[in-house]
This record gives structure tokens, sequence and C-alpha cells, in this order.
């Protein structure tokens, strides 16, 4: 199958909306007062009187701090500073110890000292938990805008997942998932890629799991509860499979909620331009359900349209960061079209990983 994935990604593919599932890309239409459990009066913090000293000012600590613990979600306005280390600073004190992303899906590069998104402006990001895909994901999550051309909407949405969570779980759609999934996921080779004009790949797994040792790399894999691993003799492909709960508990509200969306389905790779070609099953990541049956189109649908009807959308300006409980909110955003010379710099930083433990009894 990974010689199969190689010789597709070798085409010249110059159509991407050939490959592109209209139906698929969420409306990210945020949800009117009467179903969002939260409203922007909530979350948003005005800095303007706190800006001289911004990241240890302990009256501005502790207003984000409350507002985190009952929002799960903190929007910092009028900052007055883009410096992202003096950014991350300012929210680190509910994020806990950074993570470095080891065994992350996407390839991310420094941006002033944090991370960069890891993805491209024209691609759609579905709604998701960060590193919901392996058995350590990080407990918050931080985007920070460093730069923005004036004009261009560059936003940002969150989605509640606690009424998510509670929309789901009248479905059957919900109760399918909720017997389990299963998620493939695959590492190109960077070795294999040296002196080749191919460039066609989502991630090799020397970057993800931060070594050149195949050994190290299957340690590193199994720690993360990742099972039946295999390697491409000829191409140096890893591939491996993940079948996490559905539900993960979430301390902060002693509550049961969803840790799962339809985003580790292949059809998250339907508008990256270096992958949409590949067919579903060849794709670096697929989902199906835990005995392998294939998501209905109907019910990908339905999946998309509950994580987008209880959205809500950030817009942003130079300086502004919002932090994000990974537990109560999923992230995403549209594909994002720039005017010609266009900028969107935005910076991000990963909270304290946590090992998953799933659900707890009594507490849904």
């Amino acid at each position: 199958m990974a010689s199969k994935l190689i010789s597709i990604l070798r085409r010249n593919v110059s159509v991407l909306s050939d490959f592109t599932r209209p139906e698929f890309i969420p409306k990210f239409s945020p949800g009117t007062s009467s179903v969002s459990r939260v409203q922007p009066q909530d979350y948003t913090i005005d800095c303007s009187q706190y800006q001289l000293n911004l990241d240890k000012n302990e009256v501005l600590r502790e207003r984000i701090s409350d507002v985190f613990k009952h929002t799960g979600l903190v929007y910092l306005t009028n900052t007055g500073t883009v410096n992202a280390i003096t950014l991350k600073n300012t929210v680190r004190h509910v994020m806990g110890k950074e993570d470095n992303y080891e065994g992350g899906g996407n390839p991310r590069a420094s941006v002033d000292g944090v991370f960069d998104t890891g993805v491209s402006n024209d691609q759609t990001i579905h709604f998701h938990h960060e590193m919901q895909y392996m058995h350590q994901s990080i407990r918050t999550i931080a985007f920070m805008c460093i730069d923005l051309t004036p004009g261009a909407d560059g936003s940002t949405y969150f989605s509640d997942n606690i009424a998510y969570t509670d929309d789901m779980r009248t479905r059957e759609i919900g109760r399918k998932m909720e017997k389990g999934v299963r998620i493939v996921r695959r590492w190109t080779n960077q070795e294999y890629f040296k002196g080749k004009s191919l460039n066609n790949y989502y991630n090799h797994w020397q970057v993800s799991f931060q070594t050149d040792d195949p050994d190290v790399a299957e340690q590193r894999a199994k720690a993360l509860s990742l099972v039946n691993l295999q390697w491409d003799s000829l191409t140096g492909l890893l591939s491996a499979e993940y079948y996490p709960e559905t539900f993960e508990y979430c301390p902060v509200i002693d509550r049961n909620l969803y840790y799962r969306t339809i985003s580790d389905h292949a059809l998250w790779f339907d508008t990256d331009k270096n992958v949409a070609h590949v067919p579903d099953q060849d794709r670096p990541q697929i989902m199906t359900f835990a005995d392998g049956r294939n998501f209905t189109r109907e019910e990908i649908i339905e999946c998309i349209e509950v994580a987008d009807k209880y959205s809500l959308k950030l817009d942003w300006k130079p300086g502004q960061i919002a932090v994000a409980c990974n537990y109560r909110f999923l992230h995403g955003r549209p594909g994002i079209s720039l005017p010609a010379e266009g900028i969107r710099k935005m910076g991000v930083v990963l909270g304290e990983r946590f090992d998953r433990m799933g659900p707890l009894p009594g507490k849904y």
C-alpha cells in the first residue's frame, strides 16, 4: 500500500477541485445566542489598561484564570504588543508546561519563538481537538496573531464541545462513534525524498517523532498507544493504528466529554494541495469505525454540521491572543484567501501534555 501511495504522489495533478468534496466543507457559520453557551463578553478581556506590564500584571493574571476556569476560552484584545514571547507568557499560567508536539500529525516550524500553525492558509481546517488522534493529547492551546494584512479575513473558529457532546449523544451517528473508531496514520520517510523533486507529502516520521532512528521512532510511537506498526521496505514509510476512546474525562468540569470529531477522516486532506489527489484509503490519515466499516456520506455531513452549529468566530488583529481548553472547545477555520503579498502570521502554543484516560463511570 505504501508503494502505491508513492506512485500516486508522483502524479502531476493540476486541478485540485477535481478531488474536493464541497459537501464536506464546514459552513463556519457561528451559532445564534439560542444555541451558544458562551457569548463574546464571557471570554473577551480588553487589555488596554494592562499594556505596560502585560505579562507580569497580577490583576490581569487573575482575570485570565477566572475567565478560563468558568468559560474555557480567553480572548485578549488591545494588548499593545506583537511580541510572541510576551503574549505567550501572558497566558502561560493557565497552560501548564509547554509541549514540544512529539508525534504530531503535521510539520510545525518555529515562528518568533512559538510554533506556526503547520498548514497552508488555503486549506480548510475541520473542527477538532488538538492531537485527538493519539493517546497523549494536550490540555490547552493558544493562538496569537503576529501580523495580518489589514482587511483580510483570517478568523479562527471555536466550537463549544459541551454542547457538541450533548447533541451528538442524541444521534445515531453519535451512538455509533461511541462504540469506537479506528485511525490509521502514515508518515513518509525523509531519506526517501532526498534528491527527488517529489514534494507531495504530509509529514515525515523523522519530523513527527523527532529522531532519525527507526527503532526510537517505533518506541515513541508505541508510547503513544499506536499499534500494528509497519514499515514499507521500499520507501521507509511508517504506518500505525490507534483505537481511541470517544469520550475523555474533563477534570475541570468533572464530566466526560466527546474527544472525537470527523476531522480524523481522510476528508481532512480534501483541500491540502499536496495530498488531495490521493484516494482516501491511501492518505496520511484515515478513520473508520472500529470494525473497519467506513462512514457514509450522510454520517460525515451530520458530524460536520453538529460541530458547526455550536461555533463562534474570533477575528484577528496583530497582538491578539486566545487560549482555549482543549477538552471544552474544538477549533478550526475555513480556507483563507489573502490578497497578493498579503500576510497572515499566526503563532501557536501547545499546553501541558496528558495521557488520555477515557471516560469515568457516572460522569456523563
